[in-house]
């Protein structure tokens, strides 16, 4: 009897012995997927809901494309599309946008398309639309990078708009493109067999070399997992590290850690082969880059948040929608 509870006693600890390593060789596999999902670069949580919150889909004369937000003057918003979109005169034919960002769409006429001569030979444009609501405004990139600001209070400190973090939560810094972690394209799909209505859609783009002096000013060139038609004219959004915003805390040790969302390339198209009419997987941006003079010079015209502004902007995204 005794013999017998010795042996069953023993079995019962092997067992457990091995249920605890199992259960840490799961919890060991488990961390190393997510390890390196985070290592790939995935983007940060918030992300994607903040592209939504600033994509608009753009309603044309013969079929439908994307946008997004980049400034406000008074009432009158201003958002970047691609040019092969607004092909025509709004004030000819009927534009419409609409934004998905509080679940109901509710639609505005375009009011206008500029095209200014920065612009020239590449495909892209200015549009405007009018709105009382509030509606997101993204801080563009590009511009961060001329930001530098000194303080009255503290004329010794100065400030830049983002850090350079090789590795931030295992997403390592792309030098090409000054982000941190994969960006994605996001846009409103036009309706389908499958789907029948317009919808936000978004993709995981894997940034590759810079194609200098490509057609139209296409020089972005991602792999996305997925880009469709309607998707044309909406931005790819990347994060940043946010500063660290030493002045609000003079007594204090606390710093804002996270990143901050903002977009730093428009989608156009996906790279299509001309003998055979077959698509590669991969697609095509203009980056903002090209305009930063631009945006810079006539900030004040299209509403567009710079200097303080594009710092308080910032600041008011690290400290409540940082991700």
């Amino acid at each position: 009897m005794y013999l017998f509870s010795f042996h069953k006693s023993r079995k019962n600890a092997e067992l457990i012995k091995l249920s605890l390593k199992i259960i840490f060789f799961s919890l060991y596999l488990s961390a190393s997927s997510n390890t390196k999902l985070y290592a790939s670069g995935a983007p940060f949580n918030g992300l994607k809901e903040y592209a939504k919150g600033v994509s608009i889909g753009i309603e044309t004369p013969a079929s439908s494309g994307s946008g997004f937000v980049i400034g406000k003057k008074n009432n009158e918003y201003f958002f970047l599309t691609a040019g092969h979109v607004a092909f025509s005169d709004p004030q000819k034919e009927e534009y419409w946008v609409y934004s998905f960002a509080k679940g109901i769409s509710k639609k505005y006429r375009v009011n206008k398309f500029i095209k200014p001569e920065a612009f020239k030979g590449k495909d892209i444009v200015i549009g405007s639309f009018s709105s009382e609501e509030k509606l997101g405004i993204v801080p563009i990139f590009p511009l961060g990078e001329k930001l530098w600001l000194t303080f009255e209070e503290n004329p010794e400190k100065k400030y830049f708009t983002f850090q350079i973090v090789d590795s931030f939560n295992f997403r390592g810094f792309d030098y090409d493109w000054s982000i941190q972690g994969s960006p994605i394209v996001a846009g409103i799909s036009i309706p389908t067999k499958a789907i029948t209505v317009p919808i936000f859609r978004y993709s995981i783009a894997s940034m590759q070399s810079r194609a200098i002096g490509n057609q139209n000013g296409y020089e972005a060139i991602y792999s996305a997992t997925s880009t469709v038609p309607g998707m044309s004219g909406g931005g790819v959004f990347g994060a940043r590290v946010c500063p660290k915003f030493e002045y609000q805390f003079k007594n204090s040790e606390e710093k804002w850690l996270g990143v901050y969302p903002g977009v730093f390339a428009m989608h156009g198209m996906s790279e299509e082969y001309n003998q055979s009419g077959s698509r590669s997987g991969t697609s095509l941006g203009i980056p903002l880059s090209l305009f930063t003079e631009f945006f810079y010079e006539n900030s004040s015209k299209f509403g567009i948040p710079n200097g303080i502004d594009y710092f308080n902007l910032i600041y008011h995204l690290c400290v409540n929608r940082r991700m």
